[in-house]
């Protein structure tokens, strides 16, 4: 799965987790967003 983050743009390109999962899922997606977030300028590109 691949999280670009462009000048603070967060996109998800992928599920990281099964549909009925939603509340990891919304977790997951916070939880990189801040870190791609912080210090980042550019394109920043995590792959898990």
């Amino acid at each position: 799965m691949v999280h670009t983050q462009i000048r603070g743009t967060f996109v998800v390109s992928s599920i990281p987790f099964s549909d009925d999962d939603l509340i990891n899922q919304a977790f997951h997606d916070c939880y990189y967003s801040f870190l791609l977030f912080q210090g980042n300028s550019g394109i920043y590109t995590h792959t898990s």
